[in-house]
């Protein structure tokens, strides 16, 4: 592994420009090199001097500095680097297991541009035990430590090719490392380019590096809110620290201390029900402390004689930090009993659920009005998987320990203040805030980011957004005006903490777009399209929906060709089983579609319709309302046992691969 840490290398980076410079090593950071891989730009990208254009090298030249690849600014360790903290919470994925590993490992000689993996790092994770034992659960949800183990492969893997002699002049990863602050640049033409400042927290020594470019993946956080009353704030907890071991131990343990299992949720979005669905699901279990936990897990391939050892040591260091707890006899290893309503869940949006099809949603009387362009309901705006089959529960009275109460933002907030001061804890599961990091521009001010709801908005091209100097200025005289921004041309945003906007809007509002996948395929083909022109979308299209949209017809036709091979191969079969006329023994099934489809220019028939006329005309196709049934031959249509050519076989398909082509 190359890190920026020797003089002559801190020397380079003084004399060079950096074609991008990543902030960040997680989920979305590793997102821009996976997706480069894909399509054949990743070597373009860590060493533009040999393996790019002149375009490449011009703005480099202009400043008379030597050009280099990519710098990634991760805050943690080597083995942190892929995953974060995604690996740290103890719940279930919301996306199936098989399509995570499809969207980084599958190759797609079939779309626009190519896809593949083969010559690229993402080869060397096809056989990894990381990556089997997600191919094993396949079509559902997986344990999010499972998925973290498995982007901490792809981290590592990505560490080695940088690392490689072709590369590692060029490009480097700093860990341990992070970022201070940046500063918008211009050249004497009026080229952009940007000041990074990078902190060692090893050394705490600081490095200014140069770049074209920057990606903003520093993930979110969680804000403490102010709550009605300030004796609140001691049993207030935050759903990223609940989600995880140690927050759902200190939580067990001040519900024990407290003698009551009375619980307050207040937010009604996936990590809310995940909170819920993780209460019901350990903490009703019997479990050793978490130091014992942590002895354990890091002795898994100690010797476990050794290990019991120190068990004696870890209980006592656990059994000090509660002392009178422990004089009173609280037993910090017993399950928490939660009785009827226990758990109150406040919320003020009414809660969605994802469906597969408008079908599915109008069986459930959810509103399907709005559907993407696969069919589905509430793509990235519901609950999918264990916390929508909770919220069900719940709904239907199947889980009665939990309760559902919808508040307004301006309304009688005594719900609230009594839900709040009944609880024994309160738990905060309303979203994350961007980590924002000090920007400036080249006059040396302070750069206002665009905020919703703490989080930074973008543009269609995943650039950040930021309020306009006129907007500044207008808002010292007048307190009221209508916000307008500007886009930073080369500073962008990718991950939790910023608002990418859905590919498909099916509301028609500015719905976010989160997920790992989406960071890896939309908000990556993004940026390298800035950096890089079209190209990168492929073929002729000009944007990442038109991308889409054409992906999709050849999957479409894809997905037809097969079943029309299908049908033509069990016909064939057919004929061949059984003792039929010698006209349709012995003639050529092609034959007489080019015989039927012959017809002048201007009334030509496309194949499909020719080979569906056939099938019709010998009384084989037969219209059914969901599609059409190709019958056996000699057989009844109500015996038929043959392969249905239908459309909600194509709607299938597309759909299961949209969960990782978004």
């Amino acid at each position: 592994m190359v890190i920026i840490k020797r003089k002559e290398e801190i020397e380079t980076t003084k004399n060079g420009i950096y074609k991008l410079v990543v902030i960040g090593g997680g989920p979305a950071g590793i997102g821009l090199f996976v997706r480069a891989a894909r399509i054949g730009l990743l070597s373009r990208l860590l060493n533009p001097t040999v393996f790019g254009t002149s375009e490449d090298l011009e703005l480099s030249q202009g400043l008379n500095k030597n050009q280099l690849g990519v710098a990634v600014v991760h805050d943690g360790d080597e083995g942190s680097f892929g995953a974060g903290n995604l690996g740290a919470f103890k719940i279930n994925s919301n996306t199936f297991a098989k399509s995570f590993v499809s969207s980084i490992l599958d190759t797609r000689s079939d779309l626009c541009p190519p896809e593949t993996i083969e010559g690229t790092f993402l080869q060397n994770i096809v056989s990894h035990a990381a990556t089997k034992k997600l191919q094993k659960v396949g079509m559902a949800p997986c344990l999010l430590e499972n998925l973290g183990c498995f982007l901490n492969v792809v981290g590592s893997e990505l560490s080695k090719e940088i690392a490689k002699p072709v590369y590692r002049d060029a490009s480097h990863c700093l860990f341990d490392s992070r970022t201070s602050q940046f500063h918008l640049l211009k050249d004497t033409k009026g080229r952009n380019y940007v000041r990074v400042d990078v902190v060692s927290q090893i050394t705490n020594t600081t490095i200014s590096i140069f770049a074209e470019n920057i990606v903003l993946a520093v993930g979110g956080k969680q804000v403490r809110p102010k709550l009605p009353h300030p004796n609140l704030d001691q049993k207030l907890f935050l759903s990223d620290f609940c989600l995880r071991e140690e927050g759902m131990e200190t939580l067990r343990q001040h519900l024990l201390r407290a003698k009551s299992s009375s619980v307050c949720i207040v937010g009604g979005s996936h990590s809310a029900f995940s909170v819920a669905w993780l209460l019901l699901h350990r903490l009703t279990k019997k479990t050793q402390p978490f130091a014992v936990q942590k002895l354990l897990s890091a002795s898994k391939n100690a010797d476990s004689v050794r290990a019991l050892n120190h068990t004696s040591e870890i209980l006592a260091i656990h059994n000090s930090n509660y002392p009178a707890d422990d004089k009173n006899g609280t037993d910090f290893t017993s399950q928490i009993e939660f009785g009827r309503k226990d758990i109150t869940i406040l919320h003020r949006s009414a809660i969605k659920c994802f469906y597969m099809t408008r079908k599915e949603a109008e069986a459930n009387c959810a509103d399907a009005t709005f559907v993407d362009r696969c069919g589905s309901v509430n793509t990235f705006t519901g609950l999918r998987e264990d916390s929508k089959r909770l919220y069900k529960d719940i709904v239907n009275k199947k889980e009665r320990r939990v309760r559902l109460f919808q508040v307004q933002e301006k309304g009688n907030q005594s719900l609230s203040l009594k839900a709040y001061e009944s609880a024994a804890a309160i738990i905060w599961c309303c979203g994350y805030a961007t980590n924002l990091i000090p920007a400036f521009n080249i006059n040396h001010e302070f750069i206002q980011f665009a905020l919703e709801h703490g989080v930074v908005k973008l543009n269609s091209k995943a650039q950040v957004l930021i309020h306009s100097e006129s907007l500044i200025r207008k808002a010292t005289v007048k307190n009221k005006c209508t916000p307008t921004y500007q886009e930073l041309p080369n500073v962008f945003g990718i991950g939790i903490g910023f608002h990418l906007r859905a590919s498909v809007d099916e509301s028609g509002g500015e719905t976010r777009a989160d997920g790992v996948t989406v960071y890896h395929r939309r908000g990556a083909t993004l940026i390298l399209a800035t950096l890089f022109g079209h190209s990168v979308f492929g073929g002729e299209n000009k944007s990442y929906d038109e991308m889409v949209e054409n992906n999709d017809k050849i999957r479409k036709e894809g997905a037809f060709s097969v079943l029309e091979a299908t049908a033509k191969r069990t016909f064939l079969e057919q004929i061949a089983s059984r003792n039929l006329t010698p006209r349709l023994r012995d003639s050529s099934i092609e034959k007489q579609i080019t015989q039927r489809s012959s017809v002048s220019d201007h009334h030509a028939v496309k194949p499909r319709d020719a080979i569906t006329k056939y099938w019709r005309s010998n009384a084989l196709l037969h219209s059914a309302p969901g599609g059409s049934r190709l019958l056996n031959v000699h057989s009844k249509p109500q015996d038929s046992q043959a392969l249905v050519l239908d459309r909600r076989v194509n709607i299938r398909l597309q759909q299961l691969s949209q969960r990782h082509q978004t």
